[in-house]
């Protein structure tokens, strides 16, 4: 499990690492005012012609590998002060409830950071993502394993 990161504010955006650099984040206002109009449960979108997501809430974000792509943990609630319990957590995600968002062309390694921050200036704030090049599907849900905790969930799963 990797993380946590924080956002200012913003939506998280999750870009190709080749493309963060096309990312001017709020100083380009029509782009970040577009990017924080997404829906919480997050969307697809593109940045410099490569495909992009948008993870509408700023709660602290965790990534978590899996043998066929991984998941985006946004930590709405959590009452255990031991990282060991919410990567457990993430090993028991639920089969059912997941919601389509679209699909994701992946051809290197992503990286996730704050929507606000340009991708010139985020390496040292993000979340650097490798899965192998391939097509995958993005799913969503709430997550909900124990009454202390509440997860938003993206998963990324090789099509």
């Amino acid at each position: 499990m990797n993380g946590p990161i924080a956002s200012g504010g913003g939506p998280y955006l999750v870009v190709p690492e080749a493309a963060a650099s096309a990312w001017r984040g709020a100083a380009d206002n029509a782009a970040y005012e577009a990017a924080s109009r997404g829906p919480d449960a997050g969307s697809v979108t593109r940045v410099a012609d490569r495909d992009a997501l948008v993870l509408g809430t700023p709660d602290p974000l965790y990534y978590a590998p899996a043998a066929n792509g991984g998941v985006l943990a946004r930590v709405v609630s959590f009452d255990a002060d031991d990282d060991a319990v919410l990567a457990a957590h993430l090993r028991a995600l639920p089969d059912d409830g997941w919601d389509e968002l679209g699909a994701l062309e992946v051809r290197g390694a992503l990286l996730a950071f704050d929507s606000a921050i340009a991708g010139d200036d985020a390496a040292g704030d993000a979340l650097r993502i490798e899965l192998a090049p391939g097509r995958y599907a993005v799913t969503s849900t709430t997550f909900q394993p124990d009454d202390g905790t509440e997860l938003l969930l993206t998963r990324l799963r090789r099509a």
